[in-house]
């Protein structure tokens, strides 16, 4: 038996010549190939560095070795319109990045097994070009990883910045934009449109909100991402609320899990206390005295429930 780590060395060469003479690599054909046995495709890559490295791998072995290579995301797997599973090797130039949005977005390195296609079946509920915004809005032509080529319309620099990104690294196997209207206020006669909706390459559906690093914490952000993640747990999906912080992005979760700035925090609780809420001006005053990072206000905000409103460049906190 050829030990572990050389296997999955020919294995990954192996699906770039599947790749590269235009078959699709299934179990069954890649054992062919690995044993060195004769077939209708294994005949075709006997000049393949990969034909007869393993004679004996059984059907459990190579398998074992796959999911192995999809749960450290070098390696996805595909599914055909009946159903048949094949593998696609992913750049090993982004691995890390795609660890890292796993845990951005809080999901499993595992393939998904309960998810059975590589397509969302959504499509944008709104057009983000019929409607104002302050901010950049365009379109931009992508193409996801099971060769779907897209237009995907946005409405923000920074959810630009994020499309551009999850296609870079050959993150998704789909992505729809405003995807779902979803009902809120007391009456649910009010809707709130979240930004994308993607698939991942293990097949995890994941419903995106992208805002500015100073929107993250206003009371109105919160309220629709709550709205967001109960959707998203009963239509067995996972919620992320993202930003960019200079060139990294976070998420929700790393706001609550920062450490706490005990000077600021004791400042701004006080003066809440006793006028009912400090304003921006009073905020950038108290900035100017002491030591402070950039999320550490957003963190004291998460973490007492406080409520951010107003505008960007004019808003007050209040309990």
């Amino acid at each position: 038996m050829t030990d572990k780590k050389t296997l999955k060395y020919f294995i990954i060469n192996l699906l770039d010549d599947m790749k590269r003479m235009g078959d699709r690599s299934y179990s069954r054909s890649m054992r062919t190939i690995l044993k060195g046995s004769s077939g209708p495709v294994a005949d075709k890559f006997q000049d393949s560095t990969a034909y007869g490295k393993a004679p004996y791998i059984t059907m459990d072995e190579l398998r074992e070795v796959m999911d192995e290579l999809v749960y450290t995301s070098e390696v996805i797997q595909m599914m055909t319109s009946s159903g048949k599973i094949y593998y696609l090797k992913l750049s090993s130039a982004y691995v890390d990045d795609r660890l890292l949005f796993n845990e951005l977005f809080g999901v499993p390195q595992e393939f998904n097994t309960d998810s059975l296609t590589d397509e969302l079946d959504y499509y944008p509920s709104r057009n983000p070009m019929d409607y104002d915004a302050y901010s950049e809005k365009g379109s931009i032509d992508v193409k996801t990883i099971n060769g779907t080529n897209k237009s995907i319309q946005y409405e923000s620099s920074i959810e630009r910045k994020l499309i551009d990104k999850l296609i870079e690294i050959e993150y998704v196997k789909d992505i729809v934009e405003q995807p779902i209207e979803i009902p809120k206020g007391i009456n649910g006669d009010k809707h709130y449109t979240p930004d994308l909706l993607i698939k991942t390459y293990h097949n995890y559906n994941v419903l995106i909100e992208v805002k500015s690093y100073d929107e993250m914490t206003t009371y109105s952000v919160l309220r629709n991402y709550e709205s967001l993640k109960n959707y998203a747990y009963q239509n067995e999906m996972l919620p992320a609320l993202v930003t960019l912080s200079e060139k990294h992005w976070i998420s929700l979760k790393d706001i609550k899990n920062a450490p706490t700035n005990i000077h600021l925090e004791t400042l701004v609780l006080d003066k809440i206390h006793r006028y009912g809420k400090i304003t921006d001006k009073e905020y950038k005053e108290i900035i100017q005295k002491i030591d402070v990072g950039a999320i550490d206000i957003h963190h004291i905000i998460v973490k007492n429930n406080l409520k951010k409103k107003g505008k960007w460049d004019n808003y007050y906190i209040e309990k």
